[in-house]
């Protein structure tokens, strides 16, 4: 089974702990189109402005929509609207909970990248 490839952008909360050996070796990727770059967006998304705005705010809505839709899981199971306190480690959906609120955690600097795109 292949492993998810996890992308933490600057500004956003990484893993306290490293446990694998690629946690100690820093890489740059674009956020865009996620190729090696010395710089946050590469310079064939820099080149392509739209486009580049079409990923980031896809890729902006998808977090949120699973933020919310996993919300919605979770509230629903405990049966109250109101802000969910789980923290059973047998479910499931616990842990993508985790994952997609260090996912929208990101979208600050997704916002930041925004403004900053000129045309």
């Amino acid at each position: 089974m292949p492993r998810k490839k996890t992308q933490y952008l600057p500004g956003s909360t990484t893993p306290k702990k490293k446990s694998t050996i690629s946690q100690y070796f820093s890489t740059s990727n674009c956020v865009s189109c996620e190729e090696q770059t010395q710089t946050s967006i590469c310079e064939q998304c820099q080149a392509r402005p739209q486009t580049t705005m079409v990923t980031l705010m896809e890729k902006m809505r998808n977090w949120e929509r699973n933020s919310q839709n996993i919300l919605m899981v979770c509230q629903s199971c405990i049966s109250s609207p109101t802000e969910v306190k789980c923290i059973s480690l047998d479910c499931p959906v616990y842990y993508r909970r985790i994952q997609t609120s260090r996912d929208e955690q990101q979208t600050t600097y997704i916002r930041q990248l925004l403004s900053s795109i000129e045309f």
